[in-house]
């Protein structure tokens, strides 16, 4: 994962628990607001953050949820078929309402909000749980 995309989930991991930023998180923010301000620049061009940035974020979210999904599925085609059978059953009926499930199907919905619904291909799901092992 880009360098600026990881110190970005970083802070906002700690922020999102209550937690005082790690020096050189605090130190980053810092440089690149005050970039920011000085040379009258966006924001995310003083933290250097890639183009499609926003994007990748929430992919990087989806598969988090995803992981937390696998940990009780055999292989990736099985989790694909969960995947499948959950957004094509009770998945838009807990979206609508704004709820999740509250049992093993939770992480799968989170992981079809943050990938906007779509369910992956069984090569893109395999690739994901593969990095993930290494």
């Amino acid at each position: 994962m880009i360098e600026a995309i990881a110190r970005y989930r970083s802070i906002i991991a700690d922020l999102a628990i209550g937690c005082v930023l790690k020096a050189d998180d605090a130190a980053w923010l810092h440089a690149a607001l005050v970039l920011a301000v000085q040379a009258r620049v966006p924001i995310q061009r003083a933290m250097c953050q890639p183009r499609k940035w926003q994007e990748r974020i929430r992919i990087a979210d989806a598969v988090a949820c995803l992981l937390d999904a696998s940990a009780g599925s055999p292989s990736a085609a099985a989790l694909l078929s969960r995947i499948a059978r959950y957004r094509a059953g009770e998945f838009k009926t807990y979206r609508d309402k704004k709820t999740v499930p509250l049992d093993d199907r939770a992480a799968i919905h989170r992981f079809l909000i943050a990938y906007r619904g779509k369910v992956p291909s069984l090569r893109t799901l395999q690739g994901w749980l593969n990095a993930a092992q290494r």
